[in-house]
């Protein structure tokens, strides 16, 4: 109690939830007091340090959880630190257990866990299970009555269920070790007992772990107990719905984008079964909730899904001039020409700026700061999932704008495109180099390809490299066009900005051409099959972030959650390692329709 209202009061002095290094102080403090407090009790008392902190946790619990900046970080720090801890107990345990099991030394045969050992554990084991079934069985008759009330098949789960483990093993080891540290030579009985103690503790907890862990999954699905009700597989039912309006939004919100105009239908449609049955209809009623137009539909029944979105997509002005970046930022500035009022406050920044630098000064810090715009948008693609990690694509781009950064602060243009291949991929050297090297398929699956990407039996290195080069400059150019609306959109109206701005953006349109040329050195049916993955594991990506929402917001348990994502897991590994190009949708183009699909990305 001592220490509980201690902790109590530290966390009431660091209630700052404005500052967010009180949250880590806050955190810092829990496990501080907590092992502060098993020690002063177990070892400066005399009393029992394991009561003391669960006092102390139902304390904090009750009175100081009302004082706590981020509940979150808490719980997750607290989980971590259970997970760790039990990690290390139960390998300490199964170290000291195995230890015991497997004594065959002949000078002490009375160590050995012999025959009759293991029958007495089996027997304990047995005995231990029916005394908790006549424990919940003796309070049924209460615990049915009160609260939320308790059935027989509750019984029987909760009488199954009990895991002995952690609690158990650490008090075996805590004896284990009192009872050698304080036994001189004639207390040898003391030790034996011990160790055999510590074999049955150990082994109950195997069985526990063996046979209940594993059994009652399949007992909690026989009782019923598991099953969803009507109501509950409505709702998951109108999730999935909801789930494939949001497919269907995000498939025509990237139509409209210039880059992804010419995408294959088919390819999309494979990797994201939402959109396999959608009907113009849905397609229009989506084109309309995302622009605010009405679309005539004028379509003759020739015409594929992918044309029709096209033909009503290019009947909304504008929308396939402007991809979504560019679309909100002239949403943006209409907003400011519809409100004066919040004009001056750009035109107030700008009179702070003005002052006596030089123009070398200013052009190194616009300069400087389009890069970090371009930064930022690198993190809105990995947000949105276009951008991924895990491929150094991230790195390689995120590492070319540091080099870029320190070519700027020494009086250099901007030459972020020239760095962008400095880091190459290594997952496509590794997989050349295993080539041949690795002849097993299920060694590879399991070892090696989730680290270096799909087997070379299957994908070539080159074509491997050649998406990844691609997407790396879908993103670069993606990055460079909206950093240079919202550059223009925020200090071209000031006059003494706008020759400094007009330069930077000159600067980043050069490098999108260079990035334009890069592409156009593939072949065009290569660069839409990789267009359309990319539209693919966007959408699949959309439907991540939506189960997660519903998660966070109680709409969605975590069972339920991890059927859907495992589903969009499926559909973004088949991507990953599709081969199916013949899917996409080849096109006899001539030179200048390569051109056109080039500036159009």
């Amino acid at each position: 109690a001592f220490f509980g209202l201690g902790l109590i009061s530290i966390l009431a002095l660091l209630d700052r939830r404005l500052e967010a290094e009180e949250n880590v102080t806050q955190v810092g403090a829990t496990i501080t007091i907590a092992y502060l407090c098993y020690f002063v009790a177990d070892v400066v008392w005399g009393t029992s340090g394991v009561i003391a902190v669960v006092t102390l946790g139902v304390l904090t619990k009750a009175f100081g959880e009302v004082y706590l900046n981020d509940p979150k970080l808490m719980d997750d720090f607290w989980s971590i630190v259970e997970w760790l801890l039990n990690t290390v107990l139960f390998s300490v345990g199964g170290l000291v257990w195995g230890s015991i099991i497997s004594n065959e030394d002949k000078e002490f045969p009375e160590r050995e866990f012999s025959g009759k050992d293991w029958g007495y554990l089996i027997l304990l084991y047995i005995l231990l299970t029916v005394i908790r079934f006549g424990l919940f069985a003796s309070v049924f008759p209460i615990t049915k009555r009160i609260g939320l009330g308790s059935n027989w098949k509750e019984l029987i789960f909760q009488s199954y269920g009990g895991l002995r483990g952690a609690v158990g093993i650490s008090l075996a080891i805590f004896l284990d070790n009192l009872v050698k540290a304080n036994a001189d030579a004639t207390d040898e009985k003391f030790v034996l007992q011990t160790n055999k103690l510590f074999g049955f503790i150990g082994g109950i907890a195997f069985l526990s772990l063996v046979i209940n862990g594993v059994t009652a999954g399949p007992l909690l699905n026989y009782l019923g107990l598991a099953d969803l009700t009507d109501t509950r597989k409505r709702m998951l039912k109108a999730y999935k719905h909801r789930y494939r309006q949001i497919a269907i939004d995000a498939f025509v919100l990237l139509l409209g984008e210039r880059r992804f105009k010419r995408v294959s239908y088919a390819t999309v449609t494979h990797h994201v079964p939402e959109l396999r049955d959608a009907t113009k209809e849905e397609i229009v009623e989506a084109a309309q909730r995302i622009h605010g137009k009405q679309i005539k539909e004028s379509t003759n029944d020739e015409q594929t899904a992918h044309e029709f979105v096209q033909s009503c997509l290019s009947k909304i002005d504008d929308s396939s001039e402007d991809d979504k970046g560019v679309s909100l930022m002239r949403s943006s500035t209409k907003a400011h020409d519809d409100h004066p009022e919040s004009a001056p406050s750009a035109m107030k920044m700008m009179h702070i700026m003005k002052g006596s630098t030089k123009s070398n000064d200013s052009l190194v810090d616009f300069r400087r700061l389009f890069l970090e715009l371009v930064r930022h948008e690198y993190q809105k693609l990995v947000a949105c999932g276009e951008l991924v990690d895990r491929e150094f694509i991230l790195v390689s781009l995120t590492e070319s704008l540091e080099w870029a950064i320190e070519g700027v602060e020494r009086g250099g243009s901007l030459n972020d495109w020239d760095f962008v291949f400095v880091i190459e991929f290594p997952s496509v050297e590794i997989s050349r180099f295993l080539q041949g090297k690795v002849k097993n398929q299920v060694l590879y699956k399991c070892m090696i390809e989730p680290c270096v990407g799909p087997s070379l039996d299957f994908v070539d290195a080159d074509t491997v490299k050649a998406r990844l080069n691609i997407e790396k400059c879908l993103a670069f150019i993606k990055a460079h066009v909206v950093a240079q609306q919202m550059m223009t959109k925020e200090f071209a109206v000031d006059a003494e900005f706008e020759e400094t701005v007009s330069t930077v953006v000159a600067e980043s349109e050069s490098e999108v051409e260079e990035a334009m040329k890069f592409v156009q050195n593939y072949p065009l049916n290569e660069v839409e099959l990789i267009i359309s993955h990319k539209v693919s594991k966007i959408i699949i990506n959309q439907g991540v972030l939506y189960v997660e929402e519903l998660v966070k917001n109680g709409l969605l348990k975590e069972q339920e959650a991890g059927e859907f994502l495992e589903e969009l897991d499926e559909n973004w590994r088949h991507v990953d390692h599709c081969t199916h190009k013949g899917l996409g949708k080849k096109h006899d183009t001539t030179e200048e329709e390569e051109e056109d699909i080039v500036v159009e990305a």
